[in-house]
C-alpha cells in the first residue's frame, strides 16, 4: 500500500483487531477520507490531516473529533502532546494509533508489521537470470535501486522487483529500504553465494544441441584453429573447460562446448555443415543454442583472439558438467572472480 490512506486504513485495522470494518472512502460527494463502523451501529467518517511540526500547537488548539492528524516517526513526548488534547493520530512509522471519537477510545503502540506474503517462483530461470548476471557481473559494494537494476538488466521492473523478492526469501541479498517500490536499496549480501545458488540450479545440457564429428586432433591445436575453420555468418563463443582453459586453466578436457547464435536445432546442423562437420551421438564438438542468448551476447570476451563467454557463464555452464565440471569452475570463482570481489569492498 504506498497510499497514505491505504496505510492509515491498514493500521487502524490492525488496532481494531477485527471489532470493526475501515474503508478507504471513495464518494466524491464526501470530504472524509476513511469511514470506521461499528456493528454496523456506529458509524464514523474521518478526515486525515498532514502539517508540519511547527504548526502541531495550532492544530491541537483548533482539531476536531472527526480528524485524524497522519504523523511519521515523531517523538513519543509529542504522542502525550496528542493524547493529553484527546486529539486523534496515527504514526505510520513508529506504528502507533491513537483515536479519541465519541463513545470510543482506542490506543494501541508498537503495532506489528504485517508480514510480508511469500512469493512462489524461481529466480534461476528465464529473464530473471538477467538481473542476476547484473548484480553479479556489475557487483560493486553500494545498494541497487529497483529502476536502475532493472534498466541495466533490460527488463521490466516487476521483473527486477519480483526477482530480487525471491532472492531475498532465499537470503541471497537483502533491501535496506524495504516496501519503497523503485527506491529499494539492494545490496548482495555475498557474490559467491549468490553465483553458487544460480549455478546449482544451471546446466549446459539444457540448451539446444547437436554434437558433431570435427578435425579436433589435439584439443587445444583445434581452438588455435578454429576462427580459421569456422565459415557461417553467426557468432559462436567457447564454454565449458575449453573455454576455462583460456581464462585460468586447471583441467584437461576432451571435448569443446561452443555456443552459436541462432535458434534451432535446425539453425545449427546448418553450421555443421558449413563447417564440414557431420552431426554424431558421439561427437566431440557441441554446437549449442543458449535458452537466453542475452546472457551471452553481450558478455564475449577474446582470449587469444578465439571469443570466450563471461567467466559467470563459464561457471555456470561447468559447475554440474561430471568431468571436473566443479573443480574447474570453483578455480575460476578462487582465481578470477573472488579476488575482483575483495578489490571492489576495499574501495
Amino acid at each position: 500500500m504506498n497510499d497514505p490512506t491505504d496505510r492509515v486504513a491498514e493500521l487502524i485495522a490492525q488496532a481494531l483487531t477485527g471489532r470493526a470494518r475501515v474503508v478507504s472512502v471513495q464518494n466524491q460527494s464526501s470530504y472524509a477520507d476513511l469511514e470506521i463502523e461499528f456493528d454496523q451501529s456506529e458509524r464514523y467518517e474521518l478526515t486525515l490531516k498532514t502539517v508540519p511540526e511547527s504548526q502541531y500547537d495550532r492544530l491541537l488548539e483548533e482539531s476536531s473529533s472527526d480528524e485524524v492528524v497522519v504523523l511519521n516517526g515523531v517523538p513519543a513526548d509529542v504522542h502525550e502532546r496528542f493524547r493529553a488534547r484527546n486529539t486523534s493520530f496515527v504514526d505510520l512509522n513508529r506504528r502507533v494509533v491513537f483515536l479519541s471519537l465519541p463513545h470510543v477510545l482506542v490506543d494501541r503502540t508498537h503495532l506489528p508489521k504485517p508480514k510480508s506474503q511469500r512469493i512462489t517462483g524461481d529466480p534461476f530461470s528465464g529473464k530473471r537470470q538477467l538481473v542476476l548476471n547484473t548484480l553479479l557481473s556489475e557487483y560493486a559494494d553500494r545498494p541497487w535501486a529497483i529502476s536502475q537494476l532493472a534498466k541495466n538488466a533490460g527488463v521490466h521492473v516487476a521483473t527486477a522487483s519480483r526477482t530480487i523478492r525471491l532472492l531475498e526469501q532465499r537470503s541471497l541479498v537483502r533491501d535496506d529500504a524495504p516496501g519503497q517500490g523503485r527506491s529499494s536499496a539492494v545490496h548482495v549480501t555475498d557474490p559467491r553465494r549468490l553465483l553458487v545458488a544460480w549455478a546449482e540450479r544451471s546446466s549446459v545440457e539444457r540448451n539446444t544441441t547437436v554434437r558433431v564429428e570435427a578435425p579436433l586432433g589435439t584439443p587445444t591445436r583445434f581452438l588455435r584453429r578454429l576462427p580459421s575453420l569456422w565459415t557461417h555468418a553467426a557468432s559462436w563463443a567457447l564454454t565449458g573447460q575449453a573455454g576455462a582453459s583460456l581464462l585460468a586453466v586447471h583441467a584437461s578436457f576432451e571435448d569443446v562446448f561452443m555456443h552459436v547464435n541462432v535458434g534451432t536445432v535446425e539453425d545449427l546442423h546448418q553450421v555443421a555443415r558449413s563447417a564440414g562437420w557431420h552431426p554424431s551421438p558421439s561427437g566431440r564438438v557441441h554446437l549449442m543454442a543458449p535458452r537466453v542468448p542475452r546472457l551471452i551476447w553481450p558478455n564475449i570476451r577474446l582470449l587469444d583472439d578465439i571469443p570466450v563467454v563471461s567467466p559467470i557463464q563459464l561457471v555456470l555452464d561447468l559447475w554440474n558438467y561430471p568431468l571436473r565440471g566443479r573443480e574447474q569452475a570453483e578455480h575460476l570463482i578462487g582465481t578470477i572472480m573472488e579476488p575482483e570481489w575483495r578489490n571492489v569492498a576495499t574501495r
